[in-house]
């Protein structure tokens, strides 16, 4: 299979006039990957690439729902540690990004939505967002299963005075809170 690959190639490469280098590139082609077995890192490397992405995702689904459960614990130490986490996570956010002027709208914002607006609804996904080329920065508040916004005409009025745009709108899963900072 992949002499044939490797023959197309070369066939390719003598049809267009480049005979030589065609001739090169498939000796060492075949030499380096058949004949001394170093397809076999190829393999390794590949396997410890899976390894690595499956062991990402298992913790960073574990660390998440940690933080879940923390959020909505009737223990309050708890409920705080999981605050202090979600602020350091906007914090290297913001300062990756190099928005750091918009940090402490970002962390007022996040708490006035998750102990105000948003007290009674959970779980909620929040994310955060930055488009380098638009400049515009949005955090999301999302409710799974909810048909209409959860915010009533003064708690919009008050996010309107500390945000450009407040977004409010369906999503296939439930309803999603933009606010554009």
């Amino acid at each position: 299979m992949i002499q044939a690959c490797v023959m197309m190639v070369c066939g390719a490469m003598i049809l267009t006039g480049c005979s030589s280098v065609a001739s090169n590139v498939a000796d060492s082609f075949y030499n380096n990957l058949i004949v001394e077995d170093r397809y076999r890192m190829i393999l390794d490397g590949l396997q410890l690439t899976l390894l690595i992405t499956f062991c990402a995702a298992l913790l960073g689904t574990l660390l998440g729902g940690l933080v879940c459960w923390m959020r909505m614990s009737r223990r309050a130490w708890l409920r705080q540690a999981a605050r202090v986490y979600m602020h350091s996570a906007i914090s290297a956010f913001c300062h990756k990004y190099g928005i750091a002027e918009k940090e402490e709208t970002a962390h007022r914002l996040t708490d006035q939505m998750l102990d105000g607006a948003m007290a009674q609804y959970r779980p909620i996904t929040v994310r955060i967002t930055h488009s380098e080329q638009s400049l515009v920065t949005a955090l999301d508040f999302m409710v799974e299963q909810m048909t209409s916004t959860p915010l009533g005409e003064m708690q919009r009025s008050e996010l309107s005075e500390q945000c450009r745009q407040v977004v409010e709108e369906p999503t296939k899963r439930g309803f999603r809170v933009k606010l554009i900072i």
